[in-house]
């Protein structure tokens, strides 16, 4: 072989191998970026189920805003990848609610501890308060205090003169949410309290709102004040619902309001006259559309300011459950709100 053709195949050879190993170093690299792609993928989908998890937890830490009962617990482990995971799986129409059951536990809250206006809710307060200074017999006679009510108020339409037990009086505040009846009973108290008959309408109206403040106060409420005893607004009488929880559920455990708030009706003779007073709560009304066969009771409150609010309770299967509805746009969704929050807690 010639020196040429020599040369010309040593120039082949090399250049052969040269090819090889470029074709070997693109191919390894082919396959290392795709192993990195498929790295990157399943870091991208860890990270995406810790996300879900984190979220679940946070929302359950910070007190159920979310809506997050404790049965779905804090763990992300509980969390199939297979179902979606709802963060707010009790969606309400109210500004502010709370639910608890019977032992105080927080089952769900929205907006708890945000200043709000209680409207007629705040009557739970007005009686239970007044239950630690008279008995269910004592006596009040209607006086110029319902002079105060402003006209477009909802009365029990006490007059002047009458009188009427603290049992009486407790269902026309209670029941069809007499403000009349309200003013009657504080300044009764306030006087009895005060061992003063003569005491001034002002004064004693005064001296009551006192005594709800002392009693909201020895309750645990840290964002509340009231000034009137029928809740007529006033922007210096405001609560939050997870106050007004505090206050049903103590409410509820005075005889007098618990007898009161689960009754459709009442009828009484007084001074002469046939009084019946009507329950405004439509949840335990049977010829109501919002009728909730497992409603025991409490207490309904509007104002234009506070929007429709209620404080319900309900007992099934032995577990009772006390619903605070706030601020809701109008008087069907407070109600539709409080089944759903029943629905809800009792399943």
């Amino acid at each position: 072989m010639s020196l040429k053709k020599k040369v010309n195949a040593a120039i082949t050879t090399v250049a052969a191998l040269l090819i090889l190993s470029i074709g070997i170093y693109i191919y390894s690299e082919n396959i290392h970026n795709t192993a990195d792609e498929s790295a990157v993928s399943q870091i991208q989908v860890i990270k995406g189920e810790s996300s879900v998890g984190a979220d679940i937890s946070g929302a359950l830490s910070t007190g159920g805003n979310a809506g997050q009962s404790e049965e779905q617990g804090g763990a992300s482990s509980a969390v199939s990848s297979e179902e979606p995971v709802s963060q707010n799986p009790l969606s309400l129409n109210a500004a502010y609610a709370i639910i608890a059951d019977a032992d105080g536990k927080i089952v769900f809250s929205k907006n708890p501890t945000v200043r709000c206006y209680p409207a007629s809710l705040t009557k739970l307060l007005t009686v239970a308060v007044a239950a630690d200074y008279v008995d269910e017999d004592f006596k009040f006679r209607v006086g110029d205090e319902i002079d105060l009510v402003a006209k477009d108020a909802s009365k029990a339409y006490v007059a002047k003169g009458d009188v009427l037990t603290f049992k009486q009086l407790t269902d026309a505040v209670l029941l069809p949410s007499g403000n009349d009846a309200a003013y009657v009973m504080a300044v009764g108290v306030a006087r009895e309290y005060e061992k003063n008959p003569d005491m001034p309408v002002a004064e004693a109206v005064n001296l009551f709102a006192n005594l709800m403040n002392q009693k909201a106060a020895q309750l645990g409420c840290t964002g509340s004040n009231f000034v009137v005893p029928d809740g007529y607004h006033d922007p210096n009488h405001y609560t939050t619902a997870e106050d007004m929880l505090k206050i049903t559920m103590y409410a509820y455990k005075v005889d007098i309001v618990r007898n009161a708030v689960g009754k459709v009706k009442e009828t009484y003779i007084i001074s002469g006259r046939t009084m019946t007073f009507v329950n405004s709560n439509k949840l335990i009304r049977t010829d109501s559309s919002y009728y909730y066969e497992n409603a025991v009771g409490l207490k309904t409150g509007f104002t234009d300011e506070a929007g429709y609010c209620l404080a319900a309770v309900a007992r099934k299967n032995g577990k009772e459950i006390f619903v605070i509805i706030m601020g809701a746009p109008n008087d069907g969704m407070r109600y539709a709100d409080a089944i759903a929050a029943f629905n809800y807690s009792f399943k």
